[in-house]
């Protein structure tokens, strides 16, 4: 480089050092003005109720009908059952019938729908929680301003706990309110609704035909192939419900130690292990005695009361904090086009921080294609630890399904181990800690312990999507800016527009669209539904020989199977998106405030009603990329955006600019750029 294009280069940053510096004390001026009563930001505008928070009054209207719903539901409940307890203590009785049925009809079909429909229920308010939330993290004026002061930069855009936990207190407070009192939601709501058994002692006998005659059997018992007889051992494993004696006849030339496995099958089979099943090539017929069998469709009171509470103390948190904090109260910023209408209109805040030697391609060249920006490069430490997180979850509980399908049911055929080990199927093979609700006989009362074990795993879930919610949304934020080059559109706001603002769009959603978060829900739902079938709570009625319901809990290896692939296949899908890159012409703004005002210098306080769009804004002398209402494509070769011209080598500075012309001034763009 030329000696006249260092001084010319060196000039231009003693002029423009020059004039921020000049710009020091009136750049605080305005910043004290930003705490001010008299901030314009600082006016009421949870009176008009527009864009994000319009909709937070909205959530609010349907977090108070839940509320009134679940809690007239919860009393019900609970003094039904305080009825049907005849004397006994509320601790002893747990659930009252919604539905009694055969055990062999829907009735199993209805528990699983049951579930998915509560599990709909808790995602739309757990999602509405999330979007509350994500309230706590907007920023006001003042918070940009002491932010660019102390960090240089800040975050936007996200309900992450970082940004959160910058906020002050009492946003900190609200925010971990709204996440305590999803707690009980997590693990009790999946405990509200519960199958129950009601099992039969029965009685039953192996015999081999004397010279092919079998000993009298009555009349009125049923008999059974073969296959039909092996399916009916295989199912009565866990509990007896349609029979209560049984004769099986087995092949004559079975041998002893078959004969004495059928003969004792029924006093035996919960303490029997898998090494032999029952097999239709032992057996010539069976004998049974028919009786019908009595489950439940149950709705317990101890999880609905406290899922109900939690509901409603959400709900006076959420009313309270909307209509008396003054974060509510006055105008906040969380999405792009919050962060570019500030960035607009406040010139001391926009004031370029990047390295002279850096600029915002890191002092590379353009390139004569686009960038091929990886997401990798937006992750950070925490995001790191949550993708190993969410591969150490995903393939645990996957290779734990497996494992669990192979031993659990050595022995089995698959359909055998599809019928026994599906969803909401129950088995002594995977039953765990029984518990009982008997105190009156000294027994404590494990039933809610049961309940809270059964739903921890809806807590691994939870934190997995807070955190994959988190990432879709800044990616999302990505798409949203880089859609700007050379694309003139109005910025989207998420305030509600001031009298005589153009140039802007306002909607009500924050970061998602309403179709995306359509099918965030639906998925979350899935995976919810999924999780509440891998434990489950379930009750065994009262019988004669023991007047008192037992409580066990129970495992599906094919729920636990199922939960571990779409948890893989999901975070596989998002592995692959951190490392395949995006082309672009823009750099990675990554929910960084700093790059998007640095985009903003040439923008007016009053935006252009046709919209803006980003790329090469440059004047006679600088070499800029930013929003303009009018850029063109970047010029390639160019080392420095920002720069001076003057700095760049002759034949990128001569390239279809400015001097192939006549009568643009200094702040004009370039309008006649490259093509």
């Amino acid at each position: 480089m030329s000696r006249s294009s260092n001084s010319t280069r060196l000039s231009n940053y003693a002029f423009h050092e020059l004039h921020v510096n000049r710009d020091v004390h009136t750049s605080n001026s305005m910043r004290s003005w930003y705490g001010s009563a008299d901030n314009e930001y600082h006016e009421d505008v949870s009176t008009n109720c527009k864009g994000a928070l319009s909709l937070a009054f909205q959530i609010t209207y349907v977090l108070i009908l839940f509320s009134l719903i679940t809690t007239v539901g919860a009393f019900i409940v609970f003094f039904k059952t305080r009825h049907d307890t005849a004397g006994n203590s509320m601790l002893s009785v747990q659930s009252i019938t919604l539905f009694t049925g055969a055990c062999d009809t829907n009735l199993h079909i209805y528990n699983l729908i049951a579930h998915l429909l509560i599990n709909f229920f808790g995602t739309i308010v757990l999602a509405a929680s999330n979007y509350l939330q994500q309230l706590c993290s907007n920023l006001s004026i003042t918070d940009i301003s002491n932010r660019l002061d102390k960090y240089k930069d800040f975050k936007f855009g996200s309900n992450s706990p970082g940004n959160v936990f910058q906020q002050k207190f009492s946003l900190k407070l609200l925010w971990l309110l709204l996440v305590i009192t999803s707690l009980p939601l997590h693990v009790l709501i999946n405990g509200i609704i519960g199958y129950a058994v009601s099992p039969i002692e029965a009685s039953g006998r192996a015999v081999i035909p004397v010279q092919g005659v079998t000993p009298p059997i009555p009349t009125n018992w049923s008999s059974l192939s073969s296959d039909q007889c092996a399916q009916l051992l295989l199912h009565s494993l866990a509990y007896v419900t349609d029979f209560n004696n049984i004769t099986i006849v087995v092949k004559p030339n079975t041998e002893p130690n078959v004969l004495d496995f059928y003969n004792t099958y029924m006093q035996d089979r919960d303490q029997r292990n898998v090494a032999y099943v029952a097999q239709a090539s032992d057996i010539t017929v069976c004998y049974v005695q028919v009786v019908e069998s009595v489950c439940e469709l149950t709705v317990r009171w101890f999880p609905a009361i406290c899922a109900a509470g939690a509901l409603v103390l959400k709900t006076i948190i959420v009313i309270v904090a909307l209509h008396r904090h003054s974060h509510f109260r006055k105008r906040v910023f969380n999405s792009l086009g919050d962060i570019i209408a500030v960035g607009s209109r406040h010139r001391d805040l926009r004031t370029p921080r990047y390295p002279r030697d850096e600029g915002m391609f890191r002092g590379q060249p353009c390139p004569n294609r686009p960038f091929r920006i990886p997401w990798r490069r937006a992750l950070g430490f925490w995001d790191v630890l949550v993708a190993i997180f969410w591969w150490i979850s995903a393939l645990g509980v996957t290779a734990y399904g497996i494992y669990a399908w192979q031993v659990i049911g050595t022995g089995l055929t698959f359909s055998d181990r599809l019928k026994r080990f599906a969803f909401g199927t129950v088995d002594p093979m995977t039953s765990l800690l029984p518990g009982s609700t008997d105190i009156r006989g000294g027994s404590p009362n494990t039933f809610p312990l049961q309940v809270v074990i059964a739903n921890c795993p809806q807590l691994w879930l939870s934190i997995s999507y807070l955190f994959w919610n988190n990432q879709i949304t800044r990616i999302y934020m990505e798409g949203e800016w880089r859609s700007f080059y050379r694309n003139a559109q109005k910025p989207r706001i998420s305030y509600g527009k001031a009298k005589g603002e153009v140039g802007v769009r306002e909607t009500r959603w924050l970061q998602l669209p309403y179709t995306l978060s359509f099918v965030l829900i639906v998925l979350n739902t899935v995976l919810h539904w999924l999780v509440s079938q891998t434990l489950f709570v379930v009750e065994i009625l009262a019988t004669a020989q023991d007047p008192t319901p037992n409580y066990y809990l129970n495992f599906s290896p094919l729920a636990i199977f199922i939960t571990g692939a779409v948890a893989t296949l999901l975070v596989l899908g998002m592995t692959i998106y951190y490392f395949i890159p995006i082309r672009t012409w823009m750099p990675l703004m990554a929910g960084s405030g700093r790059v998007v005002f640095e985009s903003c210098v040439k923008l007016e306080p009053t935006l252009p009603v046709a919209g803006i769009m980003w790329g090469d804004i440059s004047t006679r002398t600088s070499r800029l990329a930013g929003f303009g209402e009018i850029a063109n494509k970047l010029i390639p070769g160019a080392k420095y955006y920002p720069g001076e011209a003057a700095a760049e080598p002759p034949h990128v500075r001569h390239r279809r600019s400015h001097l192939s012309y006549s009568g643009q001034s200094d702040m004009e763009p370039f309008l006649d750029g490259y093509q």
